[in-house]
């Protein structure tokens, strides 16, 4: 995925809203990727670009060295809310890609007993075997993100964006989400792009995290994530983890202050 100088507005004329400038970006196929920041400062938008949702002011969106000028069928996604239908069961949700999606829709009905094992394996990697004839209300929030994920890797998405998926969960599912993720991610190894305001989600999952501006987006700093994986939750109480973390909060509040001392 390559980002070349890409700018967003939402609005026209003088009610415009410029939410991202000059924004540049390359990605390897199989990387995580985590973008940081303000909020604000353009992180769903980017998602909203790469996903074909969004068509750029100017600059160029290339995914597998071809211009992004319609949604792509290659992306999963998955946001804050976990937006399950409530009339469906957790099965039915999951499967709910694949009946919108071609060229699955046209082979979905040949294919259902294939799609249903693969749906019951991906409910079993994240914890859920048992829960596939249950309704949304009858999931826990962290059940459903859960159930949410899978969705969002049924048609085995090659582009996987996330929305701050774990964002509206209490401390301790996320930290148990963030380990479900990072073993779907090894297993599958989807281009990741996660949108997150968590500093310690992005070094516990991403290759690399960006540091994006407060509006208009730009990119500030690019910093490697080196830990190696699979990671481990202690591994984020290490002094490397502490100065990785101490710099990249640096990174934002510096020009969060520059800005206010700006205006």
């Amino acid at each position: 995925m390559r980002l070349e100088s890409v700018a967003v507005e939402y609005g026209r004329g003088a009610s415009s809203t410029r939410a991202v400038e000059e924004v540049s970006l390359d990605v390897k196929e199989g990387e995580f990727i985590a973008l940081v920041g303000p909020s604000g400062c353009g992180k769903s938008t980017l998602l909203k670009l790469v996903s074909g949702l969004l068509t750029a002011a100017s600059g160029n969106t290339l995914v597998d060295g071809l211009p992004v000028t319609e949604p792509l069928k290659i992306v999963g996604m998955a946001f804050q809310s976990a937006t399950l239908l409530p009339w469906l069961r957790t099965i039915d949700n999951i499967l709910l890609p694949l009946k919108i999606v071609q060229p699955h829709r046209s082979n979905f009905r040949a294919e259902r007993q294939a799609n249903i094992e693969r749906a019951m394996a991906l409910l079993r990697q994240v914890g859920l075997e048992g829960f596939e004839d249950r309704y949304p209300w009858q999931l826990s929030g962290g059940m459903q993100q859960r159930a949410s994920l899978c969705r969002a890797l049924i048609h085995n998405p090659r582009l996987l964006l996330l929305d701050e998926p774990f964002g509206a969960l209490d401390a301790f599912t996320r930290e148990e989400l963030w380990q479900v993720l990072q073993d779907l991610w090894l297993t599958r190894k989807p281009t990741v792009l996660l949108v997150t305001h968590d500093l310690r989600e992005a070094m516990f999952l991403a290759d690399r995290v960006i540091v994006m501006s407060a509006r208009p987006g730009r990119i500030l700093h690019q910093q490697t994530v080196a830990f190696p994986r699979p990671r481990k939750l202690a591994d984020l109480y290490s002094p490397e983890s502490g100065n990785l973390m101490e710099e990249l909060r640096s990174k934002i509040e510096h020009r969060a202050l520059y800005e206010e001392v700006a205006s």
